[in-house]
């Protein structure tokens, strides 16, 4: 299975974890340029009337070159207390509240000053409950790095060459951005994710689709989130 290289989310969607599931090494991409209104430090949950509102992570003031490893959550905040209140209108309508609430408390059963660490204390918290393998890998800790001048969709080929990956899968999103044959000029197969066109019973609203994993816990059970997980295709690049 391949190597996957991602920015550490917060409380991403299914397509994030279908990338997890389908890779068996995992770097998280922490060195990056912080993105304001980003998925960095928010997502999506319904509101009670079953249209979107944001759940965010408030961090502390920066510049605006500031690298995602450097973030700090800003203090003063209860931040579990802050999320669970914007999902305890799901109460009413979700068959699998109770579980995610708790799993959402957990989440945030420690302290992290930092939001690269909160976020991947997330992934690893909802990882370990549907049961996905997930040891990730900051690519601030590798001592031999590409050069920054090195053009965007090429850090993924420098990365992959440089710790021997021999695969290399990617989201579907990435399509027209990575170039196969840079990849296959290095004996590494580029593969893409396509997920199908996954839906699930959202109480009684109409869909709402690209939301925040706690939505898709908060409707389905353990057995029935890893289904949608898994759905989706692995479909080799033809490069060269």
């Amino acid at each position: 299975m391949p190597l996957a290289i991602q920015q550490p989310f917060f409380f991403p969607y299914l397509d994030y974890y279908s990338l997890i599931h389908a890779s068996s090494e995992w770097i998280s991409f922490d060195t990056p340029q912080y993105v304001r209104k980003s998925w960095y430090n928010r997502n999506r949950v319904l509101k009670p009337d079953g249209t979107p509102q944001w759940i965010t992570v408030p961090v502390q003031k920066h510049s605006q070159s500031t690298p995602f490893n450097e973030i700090k959550v800003a203090s003063g905040h209860d931040l579990k207390e802050e999320l669970l209140r914007k999902l305890w209108h799901y109460r009413k309508v979700a068959k699998n509240y109770d579980e995610t609430i708790s799993l959402a408390a957990r989440a945030f059963s420690c302290p992290h000053p930092k939001l690269t660490s909160l976020n991947e204390h997330i992934l690893a918290t909802i990882c370990d409950y549907l049961e996905i393998p997930f040891n990730p890998v900051r690519f601030s800790n590798f001592e031999k790095k590409p050069p920054l001048n090195t053009a965007a969709n090429m850090w993924a080929v420098e990365i992959c060459n440089q710790i021997g990956a021999r695969s290399y899968v990617a989201s579907s999103n990435s399509i027209g951005f990575l170039d196969p044959n840079e990849f296959a000029k290095r004996g590494i197969q580029l593969v893409f994710l396509r997920p199908s066109a996954r839906t699930y019973q959202q109480g009684p609203f109409d869909f709402e689709a690209k939301l925040s994993i706690l939505d898709v816990l908060m409707f389905n059970s353990r057995a029935d989130c890893m289904k949608l997980v898994s759905d989706y295709k692995l479909v080799r690049s033809q490069g060269i």
